[in-house]
């Protein structure tokens, strides 16, 4: 386990090769980034936040995956609901794909901007990665979320909100959560 002082220099490196745009691959800050974020380090959790609006979609991306996969955010509306911005108008697919993954782990059913985008991202993989959330959302098991969207992909089949209620009534543990969609 890191201390302190070794998250803070790392962090302070993360800051400087942020600005600076080092030469160096991101992927190499990003391992640095994911230390971070693993250790829930408190002071990173704002460089995060603050990344999620970067003009590089790589830098959105990966500060949406640490902040969104490793900070418990149910208490933090305003960075869900920021989240939910970015799901329906980051003009990068890998952006959105990683947001509504977030959501499906950090939100709470029905989460309508999943919805939304399960409607109407120009994006299949999207989509596919909305209905997933949104049956994470419905508790439905990981093994029955990963059969049906893999189901969806190699039948060509539309995820859409037929797709969503098909799967809930047939395999979901709870029924009357149809009623609220």
């Amino acid at each position: 386990m890191m201390d302190q002082e070794q998250l803070q220099r790392i962090l302070d490196e993360v800051l400087i090769a942020h600005k600076v745009e080092q030469s160096r691959a991101l992927d190499y800050y990003f391992g640095f980034m994911h230390t971070l974020a693993e250790a829930h380090y408190v002071p990173a959790k704002e460089f995060f936040l603050m990344g999620l609006d970067d003009y590089r979609s790589g830098w959105r991306e990966f500060c949406l995956k640490a902040i969104g996969f490793h900070y418990n955010l149910s208490s933090e509306e305003h960075i869900l609901n920021k989240i939910r911005q970015m799901c329906l108008t980051d003009e990068n697919e890998f952006v959105r794909l990683t947001a509504t993954g977030v959501l499906g782990a950090q939100s709470h059913w029905p989460d309508f901007t999943l919805i939304l985008v399960l409607q109407n991202d120009a994006s299949m993989g999207v989509r596919i990665s909305a209905l997933g959330a949104l049956l994470d959302l419905a508790h439905l098991p990981s093994y029955i979320v990963i059969e049906e969207e893999k189901k969806l992909q190699q039948n060509g089949i539309e995820p859409d909100m037929a797709q969503l209620k098909r799967i809930i009534e047939e395999r979901g543990p709870d029924k009357t959560l149809l009623l609220d969609i």
